[in-house]
């Protein structure tokens, strides 16, 4: 008589194969193969997958799910970092001792493409001065996905909706770029960066300046001439401050004016001044000299009496 000895040993998981480089589109890879040395066993062996940050705490993912030999992992909804990732395959067999096996996916590093980029604008007093030569603008960039960074410059000026390319500051790998403003309108101007991740989602941000005044040099250093910088906003200041003065002027001899014609339409109604060419007293002296007559003053007052009372 022969007895049957049988000892149930777990299943085996060979050639276990994770991530070799970040995650980075929110789904992280798994590979393995599971078998079942016990022979006689028909039941499919099943899988428990859990995840951990600490290698110490562990969160269930899947529970008893048919073992495929692969997993794929849905890890758009974590937070970037490193985690581990265990499975468990048990044989499962229904009235028998269950035995178990597991693998530990260790450093699954997950950096999930959904971080911008950031600009820092680290040049001082660009809004402090009136720039005519050239403007030096200096930033920093920082992705937190740890790629790589693009930048492209742009102006606008003031009264316009327009973003102008740099010419010479598109598709730049560096951090500062000198610009030359001598061929530049005077103005009031802002300046953009935009700043895109070298990644296939291309993600982009920008960063846009305080505004600045533009101003012309006249004359050049080099020739010996004096260099006059045009400040716009002062002329304009000074400009009106001439044409209000000029206005109060015309107001005042306008009055003047005015006040001088009254003074002229009283006088025909009163008859004109004593003493004026238009005072009857005067017209009637002027007469009496033209005829011969006496003046008053040779007339002997009793004969101006008498001749009042005629």
């Amino acid at each position: 008589m022969k007895a049957e000895i049988y000892n149930p040993d777990p299943p085996v998981i060979r050639y276990p194969i994770g991530p070799w480089e970040q995650v980075r589109d929110g789904s992280a890879e798994f590979e393995w193969i599971a078998e079942d040395p016990d022979p006689g066993e028909t039941e499919e062996l099943k899988v428990w997958i859990y995840y951990s940050q600490d290698g110490t705490t562990w969160t269930s993912v899947e529970e008893g799910i048919p073992n495929q030999n692969w997993y794929s992992w849905n890890v758009s909804a974590l937070e970037d970092g490193n985690y581990s990732l265990k499975i468990v395959v048990s044989d499962c067999q229904e009235g028998e001792v269950n035995r178990t096996a597991e693998h530990i996916f260790e450093d699954v590093v997950v950096n999930n493409i959904d971080d911008p980029p950031v600009i820092e604008f680290l040049s001082e007093g660009l809004g402090g001065e009136i720039h005519t030569d050239e403007i030096l603008l200096i930033w920093k960039g920082e992705d937190p996905d740890g790629d790589g960074i693009t930048y492209s410059l742009f102006y606008q000026k003031e009264g316009t909706e327009e973003w102008v390319p740099i010419m010479g500051a598109q598709d730049i790998n560096e951090t500062s770029y000198l610009w030359d403003i001598s061929e530049m309108d005077a103005g009031f101007y802002r300046v953009k960066i935009v700043g895109k991740e070298n990644y296939t989602l291309g993600l982009e941000v920008e960063y846009i300046t305080d505004t600045f005044e533009i101003g012309i040099k006249i004359g050049g250093d080099g020739d010996g001439e004096r260099s006059v910088t045009i400040n716009y906003g002062l002329l304009f200041g000074i400009g009106a401050g001439v044409i209000v003065l000029a206005l109060i002027i015309i107001y005042i001899m306008f009055l003047n004016v005015r006040k001088k014609g009254v003074g002229l339409e009283e006088e025909e109604l009163n008859g004109g001044s004593p003493g004026s060419e238009d005072d009857p007293i005067t017209r009637d002296l002027e007469y009496q000299d033209q005829m011969g007559a006496p003046a008053l003053s040779d007339v002997p007052h009793d004969d101006v009496v008498q001749s009042a009372e005629e």
